[in-house]
C-alpha cells in the first residue's frame, strides 16, 4: 500500500495548525539521558509517544518517517535501536499492517513521577497549613522593657527640678 507524501503532508500540516500546543506532554526526558539517546532515537521516540493511545501506538515507519524527514530504513534503525535500549518494546503484526510500539514501560515511569510529585504536593501543603497555623497562634513577646518597671513620684520630681529643693 503506497500512500503519496503530499496527501500525508497535508493531512499533518492542517492537524498542526488546528492546534498551538506542545506535541507530547510528559515526556520522560530523564529515561532518555539514561540511555544516552541520539537526537533523531529521542525525535522518533517523541513521535511515537506522539501517536500512543493508552500503551500501544500504531503508526507506520513512513508516518514517522515524514514527521522526521528521514527514510524508511533509518526509522528502522531507530526503532531497533530504541528496542535493544529497552524503551519500547515492537509486535509485528503482519506485512500488511503497522507494528505495534508498546511504551509501557515509559509510561509507567511517568505515572511514578506523577504519583511522587502528588504525595510531595500533599506533604508541601501540611507543612504549610502547620507553618501558617502556628504563625497564627504565636504572640510574639516584646524582649524590651520586659522588666518591672519603676514607680516614680512625679510631683516631688517636678519640685526638685524647678524649685531646687533637695530632698532630705
Amino acid at each position: 500500500m503506497y500512500i503519496k507524501k503530499e496527501d500525508l503532508l497535508k493531512k499533518f500540516s492542517k492537524e498542526r495548525e488546528k492546534y498551538n500546543v506542545t506535541y507530547v506532554q510528559n515526556f520522560p526526558i530523564e529515561e532518555c539521558l539514561k540511555a544516552k539517546l541520539t537526537p533523531a532515537e529521542t525525535t522518533c521516540l517523541l513521535i511515537l509517544f506522539g501517536h500512543n493511545s493508552k500503551k500501544v501506538c500504531k503508526p507506520s515507519q513512513g508516518v514517522i518517517a515524514l514527521q522526521m524527514d528521514r527514510s524508511i530504513r533509518s526509522i528502522n534503525r531507530y526503532i531497533q535501536s530504541l528496542k535493544q535500549k529497552g524503551l519500547i518494546k515492537v509486535q509485528r503484526m503482519g506485512k500488511y499492517h503497522n507494528n505495534h510500539y508498546d511504551l509501557s514501560y515509559l509510561t509507567q515511569k511517568i505515572q511514578k513521577v506523577i504519583e511522587k510529585n502528588k504525595e510531595d504536593k500533599k506533604v508541601a501543603e501540611n507543612l504549610q497549613k502547620k507553618a501558617n497555623s502556628y504563625a497564627s497562634n504565636y504572640k510574639k513577646r516584646s524582649t524590651f522593657c520586659d522588666y518591672e518597671q519603676r514607680t516614680y513620684d512625679f510631683e516631688n520630681i517636678e519640685k526638685r527640678l524647678v524649685f531646687g529643693i533637695q530632698e532630705e
